[in-house]
C-alpha cells in the first residue's frame, strides 16, 4: 500500500499557506520559512598543505574513533581504522560520507579528516562538524577545529525520523537521518549516490530559474530505538519498519517574491519486520504506530 504522509509548501521568503496529509500517526512541523531557516556554512576542507608533518603516538580525538587499542592484530599492523561517531559520517580524501576509512601505514601522508553528525541539543537538532588530522603511521588522530550549525525540522514521520535544514546564502541544504543505507540523487546528477552511515546531505539552489530537486529512498524505524521492542514466542527481537521516499524541491517564477519549497514525504511499501525473531503476528510493546 502506498500512501501520502505529508505533503507541505512553503514560501521561503516567510511563513506561508500549505497543505498537509497526514493520516494515521504522521506528524509535521510547522512550516519554515527561508528567512526563518537558521543560517549555517559548512567550512573548507583542512588544507593538505597545512598538514604536520606526523601526530605523536597516542593522541586521540573526542569524535573520531580509532582501533588503535583494540583492533584486530594484522590490521593494527598494517595501518589504522577510524570510525565516525553515532549517527555520523566521516570524508577522508576519497571518502566521501562513509562510516570508516582505513588509513595504511605505506601511507606516509597525514590525512585530514571531516566527521558530521546530527546531534540533539536539548530539543535543538544541530549539524556538528569536527575537522581532525589522521596519521596511519603513529595511529594518531588530533582534532582541529568543532563547530556546529542548528537545523530546522522541515518534515516529521513516525519513528522519530524527520528531515532537517538550514540555509547558506543562496542554498538551502537538506540533511536527512540514515539509519540503514538512503540513496538519493539531485537534479542534473547523472547517477544515484547512497549513504550508510549516519546522515546524507545535499544542497538546493533557490536562485535557479529552473528551481532544483533532490529525492532520498530508505527504510525507517516505526518505532524508535531502544522503545521498539517486537516479542516473538521464542523472546526473540525484531524491527518494524517501512520504506520511504522523502522529495524535496525550490522553485521560483518571475513574478514570486520569493521561492517556494517543499517537502513530500511518502511510504513506499507496508510495514515489515525485520532481523532476528521476526514473525507474522508479533506482540509489540509499543502499539499504534502504523
Amino acid at each position: 500500500m502506498k500512501a501520502l504522509l505529508v505533503a507541505a509548501t512553503a514560501t521561503l521568503g516567510a511563513l506561508a499557506s500549505m497543505a498537509w496529509a497526514t493520516p494515521g500517526h504522521a506528524s509535521a512541523a510547522p512550516p519554515v520559512g527561508f528567512a526563518a531557516l537558521p543560517t549555517g556554512h559548512l567550512p573548507a576542507d583542512l588544507d593538505a598543505s597545512a598538514a604536520p608533518g606526523r601526530l605523536n603516538p597516542g593522541e586521540i580525538s573526542a569524535t573520531v574513533a580509532t582501533d588503535a587499542d583494540d583492533g584486530p592484530p594484522a590490521r593494527r599492523a598494517a595501518g589504522l581504522m577510524v570510525s565516525a561517531p553515532e549517527a555520523g559520517c566521516l570524508s577522508v580524501g576519497a571518502y566521501d560520507h562513509v562510516a570508516q576509512a582505513f588509513l595504511p601505514k605505506a601511507d606516509d601522508a597525514v590525512k585530514a579528516v571531516r566527521s558530521e553528525r546530527i546531534a540533539l541539543r536539548g530539543s535543538v537538532a544541530v549539524l556538528e562538524v569536527v575537522d581532525a588530522w589522521a596519521d596511519g603511521k603513529t595511529s594518531a588522530v588530533r582534532d582541529v577545529a568543532r563547530g556546529e550549525i542548528p537545523l530546522a525540522v522541515l518534515a516529521r514521520a513516525p519513528g522519530e525520523f524527520a528531515v532537517y535544514g538550514f540555509r547558506d546564502g543562496e542554498r538551502v541544504w537538506i540533511v536527512v537521518p540514515t539509519h540503514e543505507t538512503m540513496s538519493y540523487f539531485a537534479a542534473g546528477a547523472t547517477e544515484m549516490l547512497s549513504s550508510s552511515c549516519g546522515l546524507a546531505r545535499v544542497p538546493l539552489d533557490t536562485a535557479s530559474a529552473q528551481g532544483d530537486l533532490a529525492t532520498f529512498f530508505g527504510t525507517v524505524d516505526l518505532v524508535p530505538p531502544p522503545a521498539q521492542t517486537w516479542w516473538t514466542p521464542e523472546g526473540a527481537v525484531a524491527r518494524r519498519q517501512r520504506s520511504i521516499r522523502v522529495s524535496v524541491s525550490t522553485s521560483r517564477l518571475s513574478r514570486d517574491a520569493a521561492p517556494l519549497l517543499s517537502v513530500v514525504l511518502a511510504w513506499t511499501s507496508d510495514p515489515v519486520e525485520t532481523g532476528p525473531g521476526a514473525n507474522t503476528d508479533p506482540r509489540p510493546v509499543r502499539e499504534g504506530m502504523d
